[in-house]
């Protein structure tokens, strides 16, 4: 999951950025650091290959999600950052939802981040 999670988000910032400046670098650093990945990752080819086939691939549906998502991600940033939750949280809940909150998987997960019931009885 943090592999799919990692892949968006990077190929996110790929789309978005437009030059791959040292700043932009530290970041995609500090998003792999914040999941507990090794840095060395973003190296690896067969992650490079997946990235480049979502960017050749899905380019246009990642644009269409993210202008989606540009609704309502300052509101959840806000929410995140008072409850003192990581940012990355969100882009996984774009991976798992794509942010809709009637989602409900074949599995039977539900909402935003797509919680099980019991999981989502135990957070409250």
């Amino acid at each position: 999951m943090k592999k799919i999670l990692l892949c968006f988000l990077i190929c996110f910032n790929f789309l978005f950025a437009q030059i791959n400046t040292p700043e932009f670098y530290e970041r995609q650093m500090n998003v792999l650091r914040n999941l507990d990945i090794n840095p060395s990752f973003i190296s690896d080819l067969i992650f490079v290959q997946t990235q480049q086939d979502i960017k050749s691939k899905h380019a246009q549906t990642l644009i269409d999600s993210m202008q989606n998502f540009s609704k309502v991600t300052p509101m959840i940033r806000k929410i995140l950052a008072q409850q003192e939750v990581p940012d990355e949280i969100l882009y996984l809940a774009m991976v798992e939802s794509g942010l809709k909150t009637h989602s409900v998987s074949n599995a039977k997960a539900v909402g935003v981040w797509q919680f099980m019931q019991p999981t989502a009885r135990n957070l409250g």
